[in-house]
C-alpha cells in the first residue's frame, strides 16, 4: 500500500465520481495482474488441450528405450513439440518469452501508426 488513506478502492472511487460516467473504473489488484489474472476460456481450453498432448507425448515416450525431452506450446495456430536442446535457442531466458516472435515485423508499422495527428483539425 502506498499510502494508508489512498486506498485501491478509495482512488477508483474518486476517478469514477470526477469521469461523470465518461468511462468506466475498476480496481486492478496488483498480485491478480502479475499472475496473469482470471483465466479466459481460452486459456481453459488451451491448457486443456496441451495438457492431453502432453499426455500422449508422455505415453508414446515412455514406451522407447530412450525417451526423450521436450516442451510444447502455441506455434502458428498449432501445438507443437520440440526438443529440449533447443529451448536456449528458442527462449529469451530474461524475459521469459520467445526469442521470435510473429508480431515484431510489424514494429515498423506501430511507430508510424503511433505519430501523433497534425494539430488543430478534425477529421472528418
Amino acid at each position: 500500500m502506498a499510502h494508508p488513506v489512498y486506498t485501491t478502492g478509495v482512488m477508483a472511487a474518486l476517478l469514477e465520481a470526477e469521469g461523470k460516467g465518461l468511462y468506466d473504473v475498476r480496481q486492478a489488484i496488483l498480485g491478480h495482474l502479475q499472475q496473469g489474472g482470471s483465466p479466459t476460456p481460452f486459456d481453459r481450453i488451451q491448457s486443456m488441450r496441451l495438457a492431453a498432448r502432453c499426455i500422449e507425448w508422455l505415453i508414446a515416450e515412455a514406451q522407447k528405450p530412450e525417451p526423450g525431452a521436450a516442451f510444447i506450446g502455441l506455434e502458428a495456430g498449432q501445438v507443437r513439440f520440440h526438443d529440449l536442446i533447443d529451448l536456449p535457442r528458442m527462449a529469451d531466458e530474461p524475459f521469459q518469452r520467445p526469442k521470435e516472435q510473429w508480431w515484431m515485423n510489424l514494429r515498423p508499422i506501430v511507430r508510424v501508426l503511433a505519430q501523433p495527428g497534425p494539430s488543430g483539425g478534425h477529421a472528418e
